[in-house]
């Protein structure tokens, strides 16, 4: 039966093998590390020149994280901590979430990414807590939100309850991330 460390993971893994490869021991990254999140965006925080490196972020060989669209999206959202990095990948997997949408902007005028949408539980966090939906639904809109079906159904009570920006953030979405 093979060893199961914290993370769930069996060793021998891809982890245990970038550990061996790098001398980095995996179980002791600290996800709150404002270096990790730094080296995203700064090769030299990795130790190479940034004239060495023309690429938006560092994320190079990360699967997902790898394409010019996300490090592009990394470079622009400037990630700080492990939930901005959840959120690059709702905004990175969805369709209509990042590129084409007028939530793009608001981030890049510095509006916080847990204001705007970039995964599903949001919506209904911020339509239950912050706009005062029942929770059915709010629960209801996300999904269509999420599954790309629009808001045509709830869209005139949304204008009267919510800022504009938010339910047109909501109408571009075609297809919306889960947190999970």
């Amino acid at each position: 039966m093979p060893k199961i460390d914290a993370l769930g993971h069996s060793d021998p893994t891809m982890l245990k093998e970038l550990q061996d490869f790098t001398g980095v021991d995996y179980k002791k990254i600290k996800f709150n590390d404002p270096k990790m999140y730094e080296a995203i965006l700064d090769p030299t925080a990795i130790g190479i020149p940034k004239e060495k490196f023309p690429f938006a972020s560092t994320t190079m060989a990360i699967s997902e994280m790898n394409s010019d669209f996300t490090m592009g999206v990394l470079a622009e959202i400037k990630p700080k901590n492990i939930t901005d990095m959840i959120y690059f990948s709702g905004l990175t997997h969805g369709t209509a979430v990042y590129q084409g949408n007028v939530q793009r902007e608001l981030i890049l005028e510095g509006k916080p990414l847990h204001e705007v949408i970039p995964v599903r539980d949001i919506i209904f966090q911020q339509l239950t807590k912050k706009y005062n939906w029942d929770p059915a639904e709010a629960f209801a809109i996300s999904e269509s939100v999420r599954k790309g079906k629009g808001i045509a159904k709830w869209e005139k009570e949304l204008r009267a309850r919510c800022p504009q920006w938010y339910v047109d953030i909501m109408a571009q979405i075609k297809y919306l991330f889960p947190k999970a």
